[in-house]
């Protein structure tokens, strides 16, 4: 007699940054929601969704369908282009099973390179929509940028 587990959607999402001749994350994984299916039909919020790579991927004890995702979303701050990684398991992800995912991500960000004109696209179409999402750092009163 098999039993059927209960699986969940567990999504994650990183920054990342396009240039000349490559796409790189430019910050850590952090948990985010999966958008609902109307979400990605009519938000004003979602401006491109691209399908990187979908594999099964070892995980713990288990093989777990895995998803990666480029997103263009627009913020109150501008542009927010991210890769959102989607697990679909029985069992919680923590970031620290990432270890081996970062590697493979950013082999399929390198050899990608429709998401790095697209984004490029982007950056071109709104310019200057795209700093806030990526530079960490504030303003002082004269304009230069500070350290955080």
């Amino acid at each position: 007699m098999s039993v059927l587990s209960q699986c969940s959607v567990i999504c994650f999402s990183a920054p990342v940054t396009a240039s000349s001749t490559l796409v790189s994350m430019t910050g850590s994984w952090e948990r985010c929601t999966q958008w609902s299916l109307r979400e990605y039909r009519t938000s004003p919020r979602l401006l491109s969704h691209i399908r990187l790579a979908a594999w099964k991927h070892q995980m713990k004890h288990s093989i777990v369908d895995t998803c990666l995702d480029w997103t263009v979303r627009r913020t109150i701050n501008g542009l927010y282009f991210s890769v959102d990684i989607t697990f679909t398991t029985p069992f919680s992800v923590q970031l620290a099973d990432f270890e081996k995912i970062n590697n493979k991500v950013q082999t399929i960000l390198n050899q990608n390179k429709f998401i790095m004109h697209a984004q490029r696209l982007f950056q071109q179409t709104h310019p200057g929509d795209a700093a806030a999402s990526v530079i960490a750092g504030s303003t002082g009163n004269d304009g230069a940028s500070q350290s955080v």
